[in-house]
This record gives C-alpha cells, structure tokens and sequence, in this order.
C-alpha cells in the first residue's frame, strides 16, 4: 500500500490541525473557582468549604455519597419533626 503524500510535512495546503477549546476551563467562574481552591489551599492543608464543593462537581462518587448523607440527614429530621408532632410540640 501506498503512503500517503502528506506524511512528507511539504505540503502547505492542508489545513493544520488546531486545539480544542474546553468551554469549561476557559470559562471566568471556573477560573475564579481555581484560583481561590489555590490561595486556600497554600494558606492551609484542611479542606474548606469551597474544595467540598469543588469535589461534588468534579468526582461522582463524591456526589452520590454526599446525597445519600443528606437524604439520611433530612429523613431523621422529617421522623423527629413527625413524632414531635404527634406529641403535640408546637413551633414558634
């Protein structure tokens, strides 16, 4: 089989072939984001609020344990709240 032509480099009239843009890295939110996860990160090693945030974004894992925390959370609230009422606790 024959190679092709253009392998040689010495044609000028193919188009080269450019980059992608990620929409998403180049956007000023994500940027913003990014550059406060750094500043916090030298200030100190814990994690903030704002990397949580980041990591629910970015991991699905993440994501799925963390609505499974919460739907354990607010369930224990709605039976407590629904026992309370049935008591006769008002809310004021």
């Amino acid at each position: 089989m024959a190679e092709p032509d253009y392998l040689d480099g010495d044609c000028d009239e193919l188009i080269k072939p450019k980059k992608l843009i990620n929409p998403v890295k180049i956007s000023r939110n994500h940027q913003d984001l990014h550059r406060e996860l750094l500043m916090n990160q030298k200030r100190s090693g814990e994690k903030r609020t704002i990397q949580r945030v980041w990591l629910l974004r970015t991991n699905p894992s993440c994501r799925r344990l963390w609505r499974r925390e919460r739907g354990s959370k607010f369930s224990r609230l709605r039976r407590r709240s629904r026992r309370l009422t049935r008591r006769g606790v008002t809310w004021r």
